[in-house]
């Protein structure tokens, strides 16, 4: 279980920058399950609470001009930065990510789509992160891939698949 709130400020630099400021503070209740050895699975009496705080910064740059089905022109940059803060215990990451979108508009309706995306999470509780599925890594299931670094590269050719979907029909 997870409990938290988390509270934000935006500070604009300009039509097309900004940084964001904001603070979260949750509490995380977690129970463990083993097998036996009948096969089963079973809660075991291991139980961790932990409550924390977590500030974080970003620093985002957007341009982004969108169409009817997504962004066509421009791009978005952001880099974030986040640290716990353990109370009442030891509980400690600190991960920072860095994300890169560009869009190049090559027709009226098709578009070129890059995206890098580098992340990194360190320290005795370094946060998780997953990848695989449609808004990563398209053609591998969802969360397919985890690990505490990630450095992903896309392009995509982004054009309309259907333009007109017509069903006849007597009704």
């Amino acid at each position: 279980r997870n409990y938290g709130m988390s509270v934000g400020l935006t500070y604009p630099f300009s039509h097309f920058s900004r940084v964001e400021l904001d603070v979260s503070g949750m509490t995380m209740t977690r129970r463990f399950a083993e097998e036996n050895d009948e096969g089963d699975i079973e809660l075991t009496d291991e139980e961790i609470d932990r409550t924390l705080l977590i500030p974080g910064i970003r620093l985002v740059n957007d341009t982004t001009l969108w169409g009817s089905v997504g962004p066509i022109s421009g791009g978005r940059s952001s880099f974030a930065l986040s640290k716990s803060i353990g109370i009442g215990d030891e509980f400690s990451f600190l991960t920072g990510i860095a994300d890169f979108r560009r869009y190049m508009r090559i027709g009226a309706r098709h578009s070129l789509a890059t995206k890098l995306v580098l992340a990194r999470s360190s320290q005795a509780d370094a946060q998780t992160f997953y990848v695989g599925g449609v808004n990563s890594v398209r053609g591998y299931d969802d969360f397919e891939f985890s690990g505490h670094n990630v450095a992903l590269l896309s392009v995509e050719f982004r054009y309309p698949f259907i333009d007109n979907l017509t069903i006849a029909s007597p009704i």
